[in-house]
Order: C-alpha cells, then sequence, then structure tokens
C-alpha cells in the first residue's frame, strides 16, 4: 500500500497525528520538514493541501482527533499510517509528547511498532 491509496479518511489521519507530532515538538526539525514535504510529494500537493485545511478546521481538540481516529479501520492503512508518522518523528530524537501521540495511536489501532 502506498500513500496514494489512502481513502480521503485515512489521509486526514495521517496528516492530523503528523501534525499533533509537529506540535508536540513545538516546531518541526529540519529533518522533519523534510520528511512532511516527502509526504506532500507523495500525496500530491493539491491533496495534501486540501486535506491539511480541513484537518486544522475540523479537529479543535485532542478528545476530537482521538474519536475520529477510532473510525479508520483499515488495518494496512493504519499500519501505512503509523509507519509514516514515525518516520517522520524519528527524523530527530522522538520527544515524550511525541511518543504519548505515537504510543496512543499504536495501543488504539493494534499497530506494532519494531
Amino acid at each position: 500500500m502506498e500513500l496514494t491509496d489512502l481513502n480521503h479518511d485515512e489521509c486526514l489521519a495521517l496528516l492530523a497525528i503528523m501534525e499533533q507530532i509537529v506540535v508536540a515538538d513545538h516546531a518541526a526539525s529540519s529533518d522533519e520538514a523534510a520528511r512532511i514535504v516527502d509526504v506532500a510529494t507523495a500525496l500530491g500537493e493539491d491533496q495534501y493541501q486540501s486535506c491539511l485545511n480541513e484537518v486544522e478546521a475540523r479537529f479543535a481538540d485532542d478528545e476530537a482527533l482521538q474519536e475520529f481516529l477510532k473510525t479508520i479501520e483499515r488495518q494496512e492503512a493504519r499500519e501505512l499510517i503509523v509507519g509514516t508518522v514515525l518516520s517522520v518523528a524519528m527524523a530527530d530524537t522522538v520527544s515524550a509528547g511525541e511518543e504519548s501521540v505515537l504510543d496512543w495511536v499504536t495501543k488504539e489501532w493494534g499497530v506494532e511498532v519494531r
């Protein structure tokens, strides 16, 4: 499965979790920013920007995001999203805030991180 295979809600989930990772550090490092650009390129700039705008408008708090993430059901998409987000987080040192976000998502979605 590739990023382009994600449906609309899965794309929203990916970008919302990525945003949580960046917010956890209070800023994206240059390595994280480069990985985010890779994701934007893979999705296509129009889809990336459209989904990002929706994420910013739709998820006002962590609770709203967590309830939405529970609706993502395709395990293959969940694993791709977690792997992608993990690669962004691991571009530099994984902070406690990033780890908290990743822990919640992996437990909720039943994704094993190796």
